[in-house]
Parts: structure tokens; C-alpha cells; sequence
């Protein structure tokens, strides 16, 4: 995990008052989508069309498959997208941009 990442989920915790990991999860589990995201923050995937190449790379990672082919484009449905960057990180081309 990026040290930047491990920072803000620590961080979040901390004001939240949850000490490890495993409260946190737990609690995240017990909620609505839409209530989780209220609490933590979303970084919304965008795809760059120029830079996207159908390698399928992000699609396979997507846990929630919310991501799919459309018109020879990777496109994020925003609604249950719950912003866990594991698109972005995948990506070998730098197709995928995030926003907050």
C-alpha cells in the first residue's frame, strides 16, 4: 500500500477514534454505501480515452464491478464507485486519473 494512502487511513481512524484496523472494517461492513462514504474520503475514477488501451487491467481489479466497456471506453459508474483506487494503481498506462 502507498505510504500516502496508509497515512490517510490512519489519520481518519484517529479522528474517528478507532485504534486499529479490524474497528474500523468492522463498522465500514455494518454500513450503507452511502453512509460510508460521508466518512471517508472518495476519489472519484476518471478514464482518459486517449491514454486507455482496452488492456482490461482495470476491469479485472474492480472488486465491485463498477467499472465496464462502453463505446471502446472504461466507464465508472460514479454511484457505487466506493473510491478505493485499486483502478488507478493497476493501470500501466496512467489511464486512469483520480479526483477527490
Amino acid at each position: 500500500m502507498a505510504r500516502w494512502v496508509e497515512e490517510e487511513i490512519r489519520t481518519r481512524m484517529a479522528g474517528k477514534g478507532y485504534r486499529k484496523l479490524t474497528e474500523f472494517q468492522g463498522i465500514l461492513k455494518l454500513m450503507e454505501h452511502s453512509k460510508a462514504k460521508e466518512i471517508i474520503p472518495q476519489w472519484q475514477p476518471s478514464v482518459d480515452k486517449e491514454l486507455w488501451n482496452a488492456c482490461g487491467a482495470c476491469i479485472r481489479a474492480c472488486a465491485n464491478v463498477v467499472i465496464s466497456l462502453y463505446e471502446d471506453t472504461a466507464q465508472v459508474d460514479d454511484e457505487l464507485c466506493e473510491g478505493c483506487r485499486t483502478c488507478y494503481y493497476v493501470c500501466p498506462r496512467g489511464a486512469i486519473s483520480l479526483t477527490p
